[in-house]
This record gives structure tokens, sequence and C-alpha cells, in this order.
């Protein structure tokens, strides 16, 4: 077919409608278009196990071992906080013991200081306070509740069919059992729960650090253990875990755009590869999006 040249302009001239568009001569009907797949692009990284999750329309965009059952470290504290929003109010006050403090990094906490519920969620989500876990634990057992019970009976009510915790702080038990053990799948269920259910449950989390007071007036100040949290575009929430069964493991929710919500998780990473899995998911879901 001919063109036409205006002003240096080439207008291509369109074909017909019937030329455009194949008709199936037997039915006089139009063929559909091939459908265009979306394609998540390869991606290397050091965990055992990734998830990317699209929260709204519950969908794995991308996977590598998502059902693998792996030690869960400190991801665990997000259970932990869910668990002990709803067995206290926020100023319920917490007592931190001595006993409490005995296992793992504690940022700062005090023996014989008293938070109130809330703003020991808060630091225990930014810092990875093992002792803030541990008291919250006594607190439940000082009211008869088995706070480790109720986080694997609300994992069971989630949905959770590849996880079981054995303690409220994901620390290792002895030298090789990790202290929870769970999917990337299941922890992406969790995050989406907490994200459609519990909002506001893990913004703090979104933070590079936290600034809080204790019951007393004792002021403490920690840094988030996420290291990435200004990288992410439109964090949601965020939680890592460390031990030396677990390796590195990172779960984080963030809008992808036009409140498109996701969820990544990794397991099994390094320390450091831990976050660059996760910046490498995190780029590869917004090209997904814009593709």
């Amino acid at each position: 077919m001919g063109a036409i040249f205006v002003a240096s302009l080439t207008i291509a001239i369109l074909p017909k409608w019937s030329e455009a568009v194949p008709l199936d001569k037997n039915t006089a009907q139009v063929t559909p278009l091939p459908m265009i797949t979306k394609t998540f692009l390869p991606v290397s990284l050091e965990a055992k196990s990734a998830i990317v999750w699209d929260v709204e329309k519950e969908k794995v965009i991308y996977e590598k071992n998502i059902d693998e059952e792996l030690p869960l470290a400190s991801i665990t504290k997000i259970m932990t906080a869910l668990v002990a929003s709803e067995i206290f109010a926020p100023n319920d006050i917490i007592p931190i013991s001595t006993s409490a403090l005995a296992g793992g990094s504690n940022a700062g906490l005090i023996a014989g200081d008293n938070w109130t519920a809330q703003e020991l969620i808060d630091y225990k989500l930014t810092t990875s306070a093992n002792g803030a876990s541990s008291a919250l634990r006594e607190a439940a057992s000082g009211r008869g509740i088995d706070l480790v019970a109720k986080m694997n009976d609300q994992a069971r009510a989630i949905g959770l069919s590849h996880t079981v915790y054995l303690n409220e702080t994901g620390l290792d038990v002895g030298t090789s059992l990790g202290g929870s053990y769970g999917s990337v799948r299941d922890m992406a269920l969790l995050m989406s729960y907490i994200i459609k259910e519990k909002p506001n449950l893990m913004t703090v989390s979104t933070k590079p650090s936290i600034s809080s007071k204790s019951a007393t007036g004792q002021t403490y100040f920690g840094s988030n253990t996420n290291d990435i949290v200004g990288k992410i575009p439109g964090l949601i929430a965020s939680k890592t875990g460390y031990t030396l069964s677990a390796g590195g493991n990172l779960a984080v929710a963030f809008d992808a755009g036009l409140a498109q919500p996701i969820v990544i998780v990794v397991l099994g990473s390094t320390k450091d590869g831990r976050f660059t899995d996760v910046l490498a998911l995190v780029r590869g879901t917004i090209d997904y999006f814009s593709s």
C-alpha cells in the first residue's frame, strides 16, 4: 500500500477492518488475538527459597522452592507480634525480667524495667530484640496463656501448613535445630493476612530506627535490622532473621504501584545476601508490572 507524505511526516494508510483482524470464514466471527503473558525475568539468588506474592490476586509471581520448610529465625517474631497484639491491650504493662533477657541480642533492654505492650511490640519488630518476645511470653504465661501454642494455633487458622513454632524468638535450639520452621509461601500468606486484617501492626518496621520510652520513662533507641528499608519503594512492612541454622532471612511487603501490595520472602540466604536477594526481586517485580 502507498503512503501520504505531508510536511515530512509519514502517515501510514491503515488497512481495512477486514484486513486488520482476520475472520474465521466458517463462523464469521473475529478470531481473538493471542494473549500477552507477563514473564518474571530470570534472577540469581543466594537464598534456598524465595517467593514474590501478589496480595490482591493471591498469585505467585516468582517462586523458588516455595514449600520447602526452613528455619525462620527472627521472622518468627512476626507471628509473636500478631498473637501478642491479640492477647494484650496496647497499654498493658509488660515487665522485663532477667530470665527474659537470657538469650540472644536484646537491643539494650534493661531487666527490671516495664513497657507497655504496644511499645514493646513496636520495639522488637524494629530491633528484633529477643528479650522483648520472651517478656511477652512470660506475661502471657502469667495470664495462663501459652504464647507459643497460640502462635501455632494461629498458624493453623491462617492456613500455614508448613509452619511450626518451637519458641517465641526463632533462636536456634541447640546447635542444629531451628526455633521455628516454615516456608516462604506460608510467610507470604502470614504477611498478607496482617496487611489485610491488622494493617498497622508492622508499620513501625518501615522506618530505619526507633526511639521508644518504657512505662518508667526510660528512653531507648534502636536501629532497624533491615538495612535496606530506604531502598524499597512503597515499603509496607519488613522483618529480618538470622541464625547459624537459618542463614539470612528477610520478608518485606511493598506497594508496586497503584495500590498493588506485593510480598517478597527469602529464606536460607546469607547475612548480606538476603538484602541483595530481596532488592533483585523488588527490581524484577517492578519490571514485571511495567512490561
